[in-house]
């Protein structure tokens, strides 16, 4: 271990760019697949990939495999971090009410997680553009009641000024 972070200070210093990079990528890797195990590092992997290739449904699915094997193997912390990143794809492509239920699933799953508050919050806000999409009652009162809840359970928190 000390002789590889050794030798990536010394791409650092010699050759820098782009191999550099890519040094760093596969120590990366490696330090991931030994702390999550190979098969659930390469279920990761091969979602951030597609994500970053523009193969958003790829990666849809693939965050959502990785989020199964992470929980299967007992690690809730990084099942949630999946989720969440998921959830917030689904956001970036305004696929809203797909996002707004994973968003609140997390909130209501996960409530002692210290992502649970920005993931109400985030649910909430896929629920208000819901309601500008549709302008209906139904949608519009769904978006007040998940604010009104969030006021409610995280009094006292900054995410209530949000």
């Amino acid at each position: 271990r000390e002789q590889a972070e050794v030798s990536l200070e010394r791409c650092d210093e010699q050759v820098g760019g782009l191999w550099s990079r890519r040094c760093h990528r596969c120590w990366e890797s490696v330090r991931t697949s030994e702390r999550y195990g190979p098969e659930l590092d390469a279920a990761m992997q091969q979602a951030r990939a597609d994500f970053l290739a523009g193969r958003i449904e790829a990666a849809l699915k693939g965050y959502a495999e990785a989020t199964k094997a992470a929980a299967d193997a007992g690690q809730t912390d990084l099942a949630i971090d999946l989720a969440y990143t998921r959830a917030s794809i689904l956001l970036r492509e305004k696929q809203f009410e797909m996002a707004a239920a994973e968003f609140m699933h997390l909130a209501e799953a996960y409530p002692k997680h210290s992502r649970a508050r920005s993931a109400h919050l985030n649910g909430a806000y896929c629920l208000g553009r819901l309601s500008d999409e549709a302008k209906t009652t139904a949608a519009r009162e769904a978006y007040v009641k998940a604010l009104d809840e969030h006021i409610e359970r995280y009094e006292g928190h900054s995410s209530v000024d949000d």
